[in-house]
């Protein structure tokens, strides 16, 4: 039964890209058969005009002109609503639970400058050494009035996710945040993970790529972060 069970399982989730791949071409089909009947719809309607009218030219050219203003218009409308039709050819978002990782890299945010004279932490939040704590203190926070919104909230999130496994943690900075890393990794280290061994950034040096080693290592002079709109433009060029 239990393999019955799982075999079902890994059934659905190969099948789900192909079920994707069905529900975008819809449209397209939807298009090519709507093209396709009003063929013969207008080869419908001109016979049923040329037997009402009795062969009249007139009526004749007044419905030709009508059905191809009603063509150019149905074209136009399509057009318009392009955005809505035909979905870009990308993974559909879902709220899948991602697995739980030993190993997480971070793309981290930059901060407003003024949080940086609280240590990166926003007025109002008291962190303690649990992260599960502090990410309830948050979610608390987020519905007062002003709403609290902080930028590093989703990278606590991230490793609250993976920390039962998370052995490594590696840092990417942008060009903004990479003076705030310190500030970052001093609210990390107040937590305590039992399999956690190290934590890296991976910056660049004089146009290179260095990977450091933020236990040993606090001095981040001379490094620089990353652009990420380029790394992201980048990205969509190669068709990641």
């Amino acid at each position: 039964m239990i393999t019955h069970c799982f075999g079902g399982i890994i059934l659905h989730k190969q099948m789900k890209p192909f079920r994707m791949r069905c529900r975008e071409l819809v449209p397209w089909a939807t298009m090519a058969l709507t093209v396709l009947g009003s063929h013969f719809a207008a080869d419908a309607i001109m016979e049923t005009v040329e037997e009402l009218s009795h062969g009249s030219g007139t009526a004749i050219l007044l419905t030709k002109i009508c059905y191809l203003m009603f063509f150019i218009g149905m074209v136009y409308l399509l057009v318009r609503q392009k955005d809505i039709l035909f979905h870009p050819r990308t993974r559909y978002l879902s709220n899948e639970e991602a697995e739980v990782r030993g190993h997480l890299v971070l793309f981290l945010s930059n901060l407003p400058a003024n949080l940086e004279e609280s240590d990166g932490i926003p007025e109002g939040l008291h962190l303690s050494q649990d992260i599960n704590k502090d990410i309830k203190t948050i979610e608390e926070l987020k519905q007062g009035t002003p709403p609290l919104r902080w930028a590093w909230e989703m990278s606590l999130r991230a490793i609250q996710h993976h920390q039962i496994k998370l052995k490594t943690l590696t840092l990417v900075c942008s060009k903004e945040s990479i003076s705030q890393v310190n500030l970052f990794t001093k609210i990390f280290e107040r937590y305590r993970f039992k399999n956690l061994n190290k934590i890296s950034l991976l910056a660049q040096k004089q146009g290179n790529p260095v990977l450091v080693d933020m236990f040993s290592e606090k001095n981040i002079a001379g490094l620089n972060g990353f652009n990420f709109k380029a790394l992201m433009n980048y990205h969509k060029l190669c068709g990641f």
